[in-house]
């Protein structure tokens, strides 16, 4: 469900233009062996870390320039929140949960689900822009006022009474 095969394919597209970014997989599971295997067969593995679980993310977000999603379903992905409210720009396979949350062209990318060489693509032109990984990083930190429990509580309270109106 994560996609990190696709992740792969697309950094593979890219990481030979890029020799000194890396692309760190966090995590564990039943695919991790394959996954890595798949690296291997892409020829990516001298670039790719893959990271057990970490708790607590904050130390990650603050070494990394930008944060991929490469999910073919989300709910409402949290961690998409974090990084984002961390300044980092994203690009994401479009599903639910990131359509809602990353603005197109604003704080992030979102690109058609399946379409790993637009993935790719998308990721360079962050990874070659430093200035634009600045903008987007800033309006991406919005995501903490767009998605506050203020707001939500808010919205929940004038749902309610329209409800009983």
């Amino acid at each position: 469900q994560k996609g990190f095969d696709r992740l792969l394919e697309a950094w593979r597209r890219v990481c030979d233009d890029f020799p000194d970014w890396r692309l760190c997989i966090i995590g564990a599971g039943e695919e991790e062996a394959e996954l890595k295997g798949l690296a291997e067969t892409l020829d990516v593995q001298y670039s790719v870390q893959f990271v057990p679980p970490v708790q607590g993310l904050e130390g990650v977000y603050r070494h990394v320039q930008l944060y991929a999603m490469s999910s073919r379903a989300e709910g409402f992905p949290m961690v998409l929140l974090e990084a984002m409210s961390f300044g980092l720009p994203v690009v994401s396979f479009n599903c639910t949960g990131p359509d809602v949350i990353v603005r197109d062209g604003e704080d992030g990318f979102l690109v058609k689900q399946n379409y790993t060489d637009r993935l790719a693509s998308k990721m360079a032109e962050l990874m070659r822009d430093e200035e634009k990984r600045a903008r987007f990083g800033q309006n991406a930190q919005d995501v903490c006022k767009r998605f506050s429990l203020n707001k939500y509580l808010d919205a929940y309270e004038t749902l309610c009474k329209d409800a009983v109106k």
